[in-house]
């Protein structure tokens, strides 16, 4: 009824992490050569693109939506931090923060 439960404590790790992460309405993105991938119409980059196999595939993508400078892309069975394009903007911004700057853009 009480008492410790070793066996149910999840590790707060960075597979935990990855597979808490929030992905698009598709869940994959296409890798763009010189580009990379686009995350809610954002680009991003990372050096792991420059493997001539991955160019043009599907890959697996998750965004951090307290951080939109920052994605990560599943490539080689692992997961790759990638950089937007404008991270100089979005760094540290999150996916509210941007809508509600938009809104106020617009009006």
């Amino acid at each position: 009824m009480s008492g410790l439960r070793p066996q149910r404590r999840i590790a707060y790790d960075e597979d935990f992490r990855m597979l808490t992460l929030p992905t698009t309405q598709k869940g994959t993105a296409k890798l763009r050569p010189g580009r990379g991938i686009k995350v809610n119409y954002l680009y991003y980059w990372s050096d792991a693109f420059l493997d001539p196999h991955a160019e043009g595939t599907q890959v697996p993508v998750r965004y951090d939506p307290f951080d939109a400078g920052v994605a990560y892309a599943f490539i080689r069975k692992r997961w790759v931090r990638c950089i937007s394009e404008h991270h100089a903007r979005f760094a540290s911004r999150s996916e509210r923060e941007i809508q509600l700057a938009s809104a106020e853009l617009r009006r």
